[in-house]
């Protein structure tokens, strides 16, 4: 989330990346501020608040993170090994500090040591694995030239239609494959879809300016068209678990356009100091507000929706802030970010 900014240092700061991702990390605690949708204390207003317009904060950010980690030249694998550590150190931290808070109780150490490194320690840090392996895919992807990349992009993101449409399929039972021991939407969800959407921003960083040139002309169109995208899709209100077959397809569609539309409106905007304080320490909010949401969650969940909700997100993301605060203050900010992600 924010582990990788620091591996951009000698490009000039773009407003509308921290725009993106202070959204992205809000979208993210308003998502995680209640019951999932198949326990009892879900409502109807949890589908309203948390999930109909939150689907873009994962794709969001992977779109950000191959937009700052494209560089002109190939990557050295050194580099490629400390952007991994910028992720992976505060997230074996804040799985130790969950441990210790009792929220992370694998069976021995061998289910600790496959948790840890599957991004199973807590339910949703399932995210870190994906921006791993986007980061560990960024070594070769350096190495291609732009219309090679081009070309990778437009396989891969057509295998994870594909596949995400046959496994929505499957999921409906209307075809019964053999036991292969993983599912097609395993493979679409953790591989093929992260990674089409770190190689859009990776392909769009590569042709900015060609991009920027052309894009001025259309932009009222292209603001129209993200408006009416984000519209629809807020309108149909789907969630993760729609068992339609085209529902990945639609949000990947929502997820541009909800970032088209942020990098068209906020491209000259001056960033406030929340805004920027979000953006940089997205990491660290995204590892420790769940911390507070699950000490929270028992106390509220007979609260109605409104309070429940509104209670949650303020609480979780002051949370999730407070500890990045308080690791730059105790850490300062180069080792805040090193094993705080703040």
């Amino acid at each position: 989330m924010c582990g990788y900014a620091a591996s951009v240092a000698s490009r000039e700061r773009l407003s509308e990346i921290d725009f993106i991702k202070a959204a992205a990390i809000v979208a993210v605690v308003f998502t995680h501020a209640g019951p999932a949708p198949w326990q009892p204390t879900y409502a109807p207003l949890d589908l309203a608040l948390r999930y109909s317009w939150t689907s873009f904060q994962v794709p969001a950010f992977l779109l950000v993170a191959g937009f700052l980690y494209q560089r002109p030249g190939a990557l050295p694998w050194r580099e490629a090994v400390q952007r991994l550590r910028r992720i992976l150190i505060p997230y074996a931290i804040a799985s130790c500090v969950a441990y210790w808070m009792g929220f992370w109780n694998p069976a021995s150490l061998r289910e600790a040591l496959h948790q840890l490194v599957m991004g199973q320690t807590l339910g949703i840090y399932y995210f870190i694995r994906m921006l791993a392996l986007c980061v560990a895919a960024s070594w070769p992807l350096s190495r291609l030239a732009p219309g090679a990349l081009a070309r990778t992009l437009a396989v891969i993101a057509f295998a994870a239609a594909a596949s995400g449409i046959y496994g929505k399929i499957l999921w409906l039972g209307y075809v019964v494959p053999p036991y292969t021991g993983i599912s097609v939407l395993e493979i679409t969800d953790f591989v093929l879809y992260p990674l089409t959407y770190f190689l859009i921003g990776w392909v769009t960083a590569s042709f900015r300016a060609r991009l920027s040139a052309r894009s001025e002309r259309f932009e009222p169109y292209l603001l129209a068209a993200g408006l009416t995208g984000i519209a629809c899709w807020i309108a149909a209100a789907p969630t993760y678990e729609t068992l339609i077959p085209f529902v990945g397809v639609a949000r990947a569609l929502y997820s541009l356009a909800v970032v088209g539309v942020l990098a068209i409106t906020t491209r000259r905007w001056r960033v406030p100091a929340v805004i920027l304080f979000l953006s940089e320490a997205s990491l660290g909010i995204y590892l420790y507000h769940v911390l507070f949401e699950a000490s929270l969650a028992p106390r509220v969940a007979a609260w109605s929706p409104l309070l429940r909700i509104s209670t949650c997100v303020a609480v979780d993301l002051a949370g999730g802030a407070a500890v990045c605060l308080l690791a730059r203050r105790l850490l300062g900010a180069r080792l805040a970010r090193t094993l705080v992600g703040a």
